[in-house]
């Protein structure tokens, strides 16, 4: 396999690579290669044991930390609860988003424009970026000011990706969250880490032991071939991390994958009922019954999810990609085999790359 991993990585001029396959029914038994360098230019290898960035890949923990939110003994809010009930502390609230729910907030069907948004509360995203607020101020002073826009599109009837939307259900999380773990930031510790024995993950740009010591996967920029190398702690602001700011070693984040094959299949998990998988599986289309598109908007579910299928393995799976510019990473649930599979580089875009180690993990081509 590695063979195999070596000339995907040296065909797309990747600093490293790594993939991983987890078997959860062979309780979680993890079979992981890497190949490649933490740093271009530099001798030191890439491991198994490193911490990789997850990008996006953490709006499935967020949306997994509202399904916990939910199930919370006397909490009255639910995937359909509406913006004005979940935060009524929200003031300027424009009458085409009093409908909004948070299930149209996880599958990025809130009527969110990013760019647009960004560009008229520049000041704001530039005072977040430069440290002026703590990530709860920030998020809650984006949430502010992101109802009072009309929305670019009627929220729940058209798909447009959105960190903001995440960033707003951290908000969610910072508000309803019990007070012995009132942030996103320490929720997810709490309630997630924890609990799960996720001992190799954290928040923010995947650390170095010292400053500019190679001991982890360095961040790169796509280069033109070669990848260019950027400063170690080259990330998302603090404030963005429910949508992108996690960063695990693949044995705590398999523990993640393997709770959500399980909860896919019907089980009880230790942080949710079986039934409670049910949305956070399911594209938004068919909970809300919406015609189909013939876009990614059939396939995204509230819960941070891309749901496709193939028989490869085994029917439906659930897939989702995540970058913060630097890094590159690809999580695939395969219920249908009782499987998940891992792939990370350390350089920003990588998709042919990853659709080609995942190509070789779904057909055995690998040889693991």
């Amino acid at each position: 396999m590695s063979c195999s991993l070596e000339a995907i990585r040296n065909k797309h001029h990747l600093p490293g690579l790594v993939a991983a396959r987890i078997r959860v029914q062979r309780h979680g038994n993890i079979i992981a290669r890497a190949v490649g360098v933490r740093r271009f230019g530099n001798d030191s290898r890439l491991t198994t044991t490193d911490q990789f960035h997850l990008g996006s890949l953490t709006k499935a923990m967020t949306s997994t930390l509202i399904a916990m939110l939910i199930e919370e003994p006397g909490n009255s809010l639910t995937w359909n609860s509406t913006v004005p009930e979940a935060l009524p502390h929200l003031e300027s609230i424009v009458p085409a988003h009093r409908n909004t729910t948070l299930a149209m907030l996880g599958a990025h069907f809130a009527g969110f424009n990013d760019t647009l948004f960004l560009e008229e509360e520049l000041p704001l995203w530039l005072a977040i970026l430069n440290g002026t607020y703590t990530p709860t101020d920030g998020r809650r002073l984006l949430a502010e000011r992101a109802f009072s826009y009309e929305p670019a599109t009627p929220p729940g009837q058209n798909y447009s990706y959105s960190n903001l939307g995440y960033m707003i259900l951290g908000h969610l999380i910072d508000t309803h969250a019990p007070k012995e773990c009132g942030s996103w930031e320490q929720f997810i510790h709490e309630r997630l880490f924890k609990p799960l024995r996720m001992n190799g993950c954290g928040l923010g740009p995947v650390p170095q032991k010292i400053p500019a010591s190679i001991t982890n996967p360095w961040p790169h920029a796509p280069g033109n071939p070669d990848p260019i190398p950027v400063p170690w702690d080259t990330d998302n602001p603090p404030a963005v991390g429910p949508a992108g700011t996690v960063h695990c070693t693949i044995d705590s984040y398999a523990k993640f994958l393997s709770l959500h094959v399980s909860g896919f299949v019907g089980k009880t998990t230790p942080l949710l009922p079986a039934d409670a998988f049910r949305i956070l599986h399911t594209p938004y289309r068919v909970l809300s019954g919406l015609p189909a598109s013939g876009d990614a908007a059939d396939s995204y579910s509230p819960g941070g999810w891309i749901s496709t299928e193939s028989p490869d393995v085994g029917g439906r799976y659930l897939f989702h990609d995540g970058s913060n510019s630097v890094n590159f990473a690809w999580a695939i649930v395969a219920p249908g085999v009782r499987e998940a599979f891992f792939i990370g580089t350390n350089v920003g875009e990588a998709g042919e790359a990853m659709n080609e180690v995942a190509i070789g993990l779904f057909t055995d081509s690998l040889g693991f």
